[in-house]
């Protein structure tokens, strides 16, 4: 992977796998004259066309080398060796090797972001530097600024209180996504989600991957639910039509605030964007008629499929966001520790430059 070695006179050091089918992660300590120290991780899994993040804090004083094994941000082995000590070691010449080596034993894969620091960082820096890089999608948080039912949190969704299928927090997208039919028109005879279930993230995967007209030629969509589930917006693409337990609970909590079954007190139907019509559900009655929810009066009743109501997707629990500190997409950072501008993603903190000076 990296190295600064010697081979002749084991001089040096340098960090790779420990042989070409082994799991292990080495790395090599030489102090001259055939004589090195070899410190390995445990047996690790790896998965082809992944990115791993790999650190290792060495730190070397009179007694020996005391030394810390990470991937991902995740301590794999943090030992001591007295093999090789700050006072035996040879740093050598030898010119400094990134996927290759002096005797040729190259990588067959990739690298990048590699850093070389002279000092030794702590187990929460290794951490911070996994997380600039991690996975879009590694580093989720729950929204923030919307500690109350009703509050318009910093991403742009409304929380709507928590989920009836495991009180998980639920956001409701801040706007409506048109009208559509719940489907072209089911004529296979079935009912795929019924009315009883609580998740309607659930049924809006059943429904999409359904074909919603099985006596038709091709593939006919589930168009309410699809439109929900191809929806990416407020820094998240989890989105999902609402089951009819849930489409009540969003009325409950953000159309009749004060619980007196009145919509428009104490504040009128459009505050949240909603309009004064129906919307469809993921709940179906049966192969005809599937739920829908009532602005004006929060009941929910059975439509026929092929009927244009309005579609408003919701969400639950923590959303992709940038970690430690948090922050949103576009949002920009000065890192004072490692003095680098840097900018959120929507997931990762990337370094964009220095400071000017």
């Amino acid at each position: 992977l990296i190295g600064k070695y010697e081979n002749s006179n084991d001089l040096g050091w340098h960090i790779g796998v420990s042989g070409f089918n082994s799991e292990n992660l080495r790395v090599q300590l030489g102090k001259g004259g055939g004589s090195f120290t070899t410190i390995d991780t445990p047996g690790l899994d790896w998965e082809r066309s992944q990115w791993y993040h790999i650190a290792l804090v060495l730190q070397l004083d009179g007694a020996g080398t005391t030394y810390s094994w990470y991937r991902d941000g995740v301590l794999l082995r943090n030992d001591t060796s007295t093999g090789v000590n700050s006072a035996n070691i040879i740093w050598g010449t030898e010119d400094l090797w990134l996927g290759d080596s002096v005797i040729n034993n190259r990588l067959n894969g990739a690298l990048d972001d590699i850093r070389v620091y002279d000092r030794a960082l702590t187990a929460s820096e290794v951490v911070q530097l996994y997380q600039m890089g991690a996975p879009v999608g590694q580093n989720t948080a729950l929204p923030q600024g919307c500690p109350n039912i009703g509050d318009v949190c910093d991403d742009g969704t409304i929380y709507a209180g928590l989920s009836p299928d495991g009180n998980i927090e639920m956001f409701v997208a801040p706007m409506d996504l048109g009208s559509s039919p719940w489907n072209n028109g089911n004529a296979s005879d079935f009912v795929l989600t019924g009315v009883g279930g609580n998740t309607g993230e659930a049924n809006t995967l059943a429904l999409v991957q359904t074909d919603s007209d099985s006596a038709s030629a091709g593939f006919q969509t589930h168009q309410a639910a699809q439109l929900c589930y191809d929806m990416a917006a407020n820094g998240t693409d989890d989105w999902y039509l609402p089951s009819g337990i849930e489409a009540s609970l969003m009325w409950d909590n953000l159309v009749d605030e004060d619980g007196d079954s009145d919509p428009n007190t104490p504040n009128p139907i459009t505050k949240f964007g909603f309009e004064d019509s129906r919307y469809w559900t993921s709940s179906e009655f049966d192969s005809n008629t599937a739920s829908r929810l009532r602005i004006d009066t929060g009941g929910t009743g059975g439509s026929n499929k092929d009927m244009f109501w309005r579609v408003r997707c919701i969400r639950k629990g923590p959303a992709p966001r940038c970690a430690n500190p948090y922050g949103l997409e576009g949002s920009m950072i000065y890192n004072t520790t490692h003095d680098v501008v840097q900018y959120c993603d929507g997931a990762r903190w990337i370094a964009i430059g220095k400071r000017a000076p």
